[in-house]
């Protein structure tokens, strides 16, 4: 709170400096004076006349007289709200001169590092009061100080014209004894008794406006601040105060560079910012701040400010919380980008449809479903062009009055290629309050399910028949299995009973035929369980070469006029998997060996082969007994003997159909009974590379 000192009051003494050292001296000294003393500035008497130490902290105001028309007001420390009004009753009430005249005036502000932001107000105040109460005023201020007065000249020139910034002290003085002594200076008396001047009027609406723009400004929620053309912080609101408090960690630093006192910019970016404004454009962006935990998003935005004939005299910093606005936008994107993301990457065909309007809207599944290239082609259609039977789309329609909605009803759809495809369609009916009626749904493609229930139903079948080709093998397998050991078993008693050696050498015989019985039986078991439990490969061959091994390993059996004719090329190659072509070669070859036609005088097998484009042909014919035609279309299955000539397991050819099947071929019989066989095989070339 301000006061005045009492009239009884001892003033203490002052500390006043040598203000003129650079002419008397090379540095300042400390001159102890009192309210009697004089001294003296380069020839200019200075009177002390009264002191005024601030309430609280480093403030102190001293009144001095010189020249005894010139006051003289000395402030030090930095300026607090109640040191700013001790300052307003010292412009009011101290006069070193007459009432009646109005002094020059020297305002040694030099030594004030910093104005409170309540203070500022009133320290303008004073200054337009002492304005009024006199002829000029010359100031000599720290950069703070000038900073204020820089921006009070550019927002109010016309209060401003008797102001004067001045650079020392000794300057100041000099200035104001001159004008004193000038022949065209202001009379000191004036016809304006009791303080009254036409300025007064001017200084007051002016006054006014600033108090009304600061209040403006203090009610401002964001932060506004303005700075000098060389980037000089010179003013800003509550807000901008807080700001710098909250995220800078300071008070507003008027007076500093903006750079330095918020290093948003390097130097080389401010100029360019600086250079924007000069050629009449604006400048925004955006900061992010972190303050305990919370991010903070602020857009920046710098204007020129101009006089009215456009000049740029100023620069103002506009701060906007851009944080909730953000996040919404944030949301918002968030929320389209799920629903786009969603839509586009659902795999169902979304649709708005209307029979007033058609198709209204599609996603992109949709689109790639039907065929067509973009959205806008699709939304362009006649509904009806997308049914394959035209009425389903009637059927729709007809239920949705019905009962509103459908679920996973099945159609047959048309694309844009004119291929077709079945979907299962789901659609509800929605009425706005226009009346429109629409209708909302989905389509799903189910072709490959129906593909795979397709497969699943032929799968069931081939499980099916291989389930009834098990129990048929189990119930076989033990019964050949144990037939041949059950015989071996009573030969081995019979021998041991029998003294004739000729006797037992033909029971011995009749125990090799068993074992070699249950040896290819064997054989054959293998043979078939390779063929369904390993994988196919492939690899490179030699056809001619495969069957010459076949035919020098069945040579034992080759008994009587039997001749084998090998007529498969040389150089005929086929890539395919060599573990499951031996065992059909060697079935094929050994049955025709095994059902030769022994009653005939030239007994003959024949193995042929050629190439056929990407497929190769094997041939194995014979002319033994041959197969009666009503037994041919049996000869494939598992246990099946077409004569009582045949002593083998009944499951040789069933083993060479499966495995020709795994080779991705195929195997025909063309048979006359008593005229003999051919079997034709067509094995494809990579067969690892075809679909089972």
């Amino acid at each position: 709170m301000s006061r005045r000192p009492a009239a009884s009051e001892t003033l203490a003494e002052v500390t006043l400096y040598h203000w003129i050292h650079q002419l008397e001296d090379s540095s300042p000294k400390p001159a102890t004076i009192t309210r009697e003393d004089v001294v003296h500035a380069g020839g200019i008497p200075i009177r002390f006349l009264a002191h005024y130490p601030g309430e609280q902290g480093d403030f102190q105001a001293s009144v001095f007289c010189v020249h005894q028309e010139v006051m003289l007001l000395r402030v030090a420390g930095k300026i607090k709200e109640e040191d700013a009004n001790i300052l307003l009753r010292v412009f009011e009430h101290h006069n070193p001169c007459s009432q009646a005249m109005r002094p020059q005036v020297i305002l040694d502000l030099s030594e004030v590092p910093a104005v409170a932001y309540r203070a500022r107000k009133n320290l303008i105040l004073a200054l337009h009061i002492l304005r009024t109460r006199s002829q000029q005023v010359w100031i000599t201020g720290s950069p703070i100080i000038l900073a204020l007065l820089d921006m009070h000249a550019r927002m109010y020139p016309s209060v401003n014209k008797r102001i004067f910034p001045v650079a020392s002290l000794m300057e100041a003085i000099q200035a104001s004894t001159q004008a004193l002594t000038s022949d065209d200076k202001p009379s000191l008396m004036s016809s304006h008794a009791n303080g009254s001047h036409p300025a007064d009027n001017e200084a007051t609406q002016e006054l006014r406006r600033l108090t009304h723009l600061r209040a403006l400004l203090n009610s401002a929620p964001d932060p506004i601040f303005s700075m000098s053309l060389s980037g000089v912080l010179l003013e800003t609101n509550e807000s901008g105060r807080n700001f710098f408090r909250q995220f800078l960690g300071s008070d507003f630093p008027a007076g500093r560079r903006f750079s330095e006192a918020w290093p948003l910019f390097s130097d080389r970016e401010w100029d360019q910012v600086l250079g924007r404004l000069q050629e009449g454009g604006n400048w925004k962006g955006e900061t992010i701040f972190d303050y305990e935990g919370q991010t903070t998003y602020y857009q920046v935005s710098f204007t020129p400010i101009r006089e009215d004939k456009g000049t740029m005299t100023g620069i103002s910093l506009f701060l906007r919380d851009n944080t909730q606005a953000r996040a919404a936008e944030a949301d918002s994107r968030y929320q389209k980008e799920l629903i786009d993301s969603i839509s586009y990457s659902i795999q169902e065909g979304l649709f708005r449809s209307s029979p007033q309007r058609g198709i209204m809207f599609v996603n992109q599944a949709f689109v790639e479903m039907f065929g067509y290239d973009s959205i806008e082609e699709v939304l362009r259609l006649d509904p009806y062009d997308l049914y394959v039977d035209t009425r389903r789309r009637d059927d729709f329609v007809n239920i949705v009055k019905v009962q509103t909605s459908f679920i996973n009803e099945e159609v047959h759809f048309r694309r844009k290629d004119g291929s077709t495809f079945w979907g299962l369609i789901s659609s509800v009916k929605k009425v706005d309050k226009q009346g429109m009626v629409y209708h909302d749904g989905a389509i799903r493609d189910v072709t490959q399910l129906r593909e795979a229930q397709q497969r699943i139903q032929e799968k069931n079948a081939e499980l099916t028949k291989v389930n009834r080709e098990l129990d048929s093998f189990v119930y076989r397998v033990s019964h050949d299995l144990r037939a041949p050991l059950v015989s071996l078993l009573g030969l081995v008693s019979i021998i041991r009973m029998e003294e004739s050696e000729e006797k037992k050498g033909r029971y011995m015989e009749l125990m090799e035929k068993s074992i070699h019985k249950l040896d290819s039986f064997i054989l054959d078991i293998m043979n078939y369980s390779r063929n369904t439990r390993i994988q196919l490969s492939s690899e490179a061959v030699h056809l001619r070469a495969v069957a010459e091994e076949i035919i020098e390993s069945l040579r034992y059996s080759q008994e009587g006029f039997l001749h084998i004719e090998n007529f498969v090329p040389n150089d005929l190659m086929i890539h395919t998997d060599p573990q499951r072509l031996r065992p059909i070669l060697n079935n094929l070859i050994s049955n025709a060996i095994r059902y030769r036609d022994q009653e005939k005088p030239s007994q003959m097998v024949r193995i042929a082969a050629a190439r056929l484009g990407d497929q190769v042909q094997i041939e194995v014919s014979d002319n033994g007994i041959g197969i009666a035609e009503e037994h041919q279309s049996q000869v494939f299955n598992m246990f099946f003997r077409a004569s009582r000539q045949s002593e083998g397991s009944g499951i040789g050819l069933y083993i060479v159909q499966e495995t020709v099947g795994k080779l991705r071929g195929q195997i025909r019989l063309r048979s006359q009974l008593g005229e003999g066989s051919t079997f034709t095989l067509v094995l494809p070339d990579h067969p690892e590379l075809l679909p089972e």
